[in-house]
């Protein structure tokens, strides 16, 4: 399997238990200027699994350590396998 396929799979594999969990909260939503304001159900942070670690594999940045694109000492953006991704100072 793939860097990105992991990265997918493990993503969903994340969400399919936090929906699991239920949603917790309401959010209102209006879709443009003037919409009618709606009730969408959301999850947040505190929802997620406590045994999750947060921040393991990340840069300084916040970036994943475990893929590398060029750094430029700058965010930039880069396409990865047909998706855009924000990358980091030093390339994560």
């Amino acid at each position: 399997m793939s860097f990105w396929a992991n990265i997918k799979f493990s993503t969903a594999l994340l969400l399919s238990s936090v929906i699991a969990a239920g949603a917790t909260e309401l959010v209102s939503v209006a879709t443009k200027p003037g919409a009618v304001w709606k009730d969408f159900p959301t999850r947040t942070l505190a929802d997620l699994p406590a045994s999750l670690p947060m921040d393991a594999g990340l840069s300084r940045y916040g970036g994943l350590l475990a893929h590398k694109e060029n750094a430029t000492g700058f965010f930039h953006t880069a396409k990865i396998c047909e998706r855009w991704w924000l990358v980091d100072p030093e390339g994560y």
